[in-house]
């Protein structure tokens, strides 16, 4: 740790994820005030990391929740699946849809399930699940991105909101066998073992004697 200049600042540790939501009237100006208090150590510093364009008051937000085959944002081919979260806020008593555009260098139908052009919130309904799935096409790409644009009509006119996910090669996964071992006499005993490197998630191995 850097601890000569005491113009240096260096945090030690984890961050925490908080999000703050305001109700706010369409053409308003509103002024935003962030504070800390540091009390208790001396020593210890304390910080608010602000996440770059995160302030923002999209009609529908965009989240994608991966059940298996992925990790943070990234699917993996032939495995990966996860659901695309679309949740409106405000008054839900009507129905409304929304316009979805698809871009990036992941091909819908191709690289991963189709997503339909449009999706209908029915009344009373603020979150539509749309089914992802990571299709295995045979050929090694490399990491491809999936930008997913929502366009809203609201009060305050045309809406817009972005989510990008990513499809990937699924890592190789290697085995290892220990060496040949012979057992000669009754009784004798010997570990036979095994191990993998790479993937991703839980293995098992299915043992067979012949």
């Amino acid at each position: 740790p850097q601890n000569g200049s005491p113009f240096y600042v260096q945090f030690d540790g984890f961050t925490v994820v908080i999000t703050a939501y305001a109700q706010v009237v369409c053409g308003e100006t509103y002024h935003i005030k962030l504070a800390i208090g540091d009390a208790s150590d001396t020593i210890l510093d304390s910080g608010v990391f602000i996440e770059a364009g995160s302030f923002q008051s999209n009609a529908i937000t965009l989240s994608t929740d991966i059940s298996s085959g992925g990790v943070d944002s990234v699917l993996y081919e032939g495995c990966g699946q996860a659901d695309l979260v679309m949740f409106r806020a405000g008054d839900v008593t009507l129905a409304d849809s929304v316009q979805v555009l698809l871009g990036g260098t992941g091909v819908s139908g191709v690289d991963y399930s189709g997503i339909p052009s449009q999706v209908v919130f029915p009344a009373g309904i603020d979150t539509v699940l749309i089914p992802i799935q990571a299709l295995a096409d045979g050929i090694q790409e490399g990491l491809e991105d999936v930008i997913v644009t929502v366009i809203s009509d609201g009060d305050c006119g045309q809406d817009t909101t972005n989510l990008v996910f990513y499809i990937a090669d699924p890592p190789e996964l290697f085995l290892t066998i220990g060496a040949d071992t012979t057992v000669a006499c009754p009784g004798d005993s010997a570990w036979v073992n095994a191990s993998t490197a790479g993937g991703f998630g839980q293995r098992f191995l299915d043992w067979n004697t012949g």
